[in-house]
């Protein structure tokens, strides 16, 4: 075994030792078709996230390495289609719980403000219908979000002001598909 953990085709070893079935993941973050190991060797079923956030196709396993169903949010808030989990690692069905633990009918909004496909919470838990807008309080062509949860209709932009056709993209210029809201809104107004 190398000393870069240089990921192998069938069985490696983690930094303590833990053997896999199949795959894992070395200390540089480098995918494995199957299965890895998390940080503390908690095995998975498929696959799971890297140190770096890397989001994999099925399984992925957060800090505390709870697993879940299909797919969840990552470090970086990468979004994701399906589930999620919270930071205390609360797996919930549809998207997720706000800080509050108030829960949404579809999806929400994490700590970092990466949006998901349907619906969002506020920062007091006011559930939105489609769009707001960025920390830089850049105004939209159709809508946004004001700081006291008014809801929007449309479309948002992204944080270095270039506007997007149906909503925004993450922090990390991750596009999305329908809306998200920013850790600080600020109070617009459509114009």
């Amino acid at each position: 075994m190398t000393e870069d953990f240089t990921p192998v085709e069938d069985f490696m070893n983690t930094e303590d030792s833990t053997t896999v079935d199949n795959c894992m993941m070395t200390e540089n973050s480098t995918t494995v078709e199957d299965c890895m190991m998390t940080e503390d060797s908690t095995t998975v079923g498929d696959c799971m996230m890297t140190e770096n956030s890397t989001p994999v196709e099925d399984f992925m396993k957060t800090e505390d390495s709870t697993a879940v169903c299909d797919f969840m949010k990552t470090q970086d808030s990468t979004p994701v289609e399906e589930f999620m989990k919270t930071e205390d690692s609360t797996q919930v069905e549809d998207c997720m719980m706000t800080e509050d633990s108030t829960t949404v009918e579809d999806c929400m909004k994490t700590d970092d403000s990466t949006l998901f496909e349907d619906f969002m919470m506020t920062k007091d838990s006011t559930p939105v219908e489609d769009c707001m807008i960025t920390k830089d309080s850049t105004p939209v062509e159709d809508c946004m979000m004001t700081e006291d949860s008014t809801l929007v209709e449309d479309c948002m932009i992204t944080k270095d002001p270039t506007p997007v056709e149906d909503c925004k993209m993450t922090e990390d210029l991750t596009s999305v598909k329908d809306c998200m809201m920013t850790r600080n809104p600020h109070r617009l107004r459509t114009a």
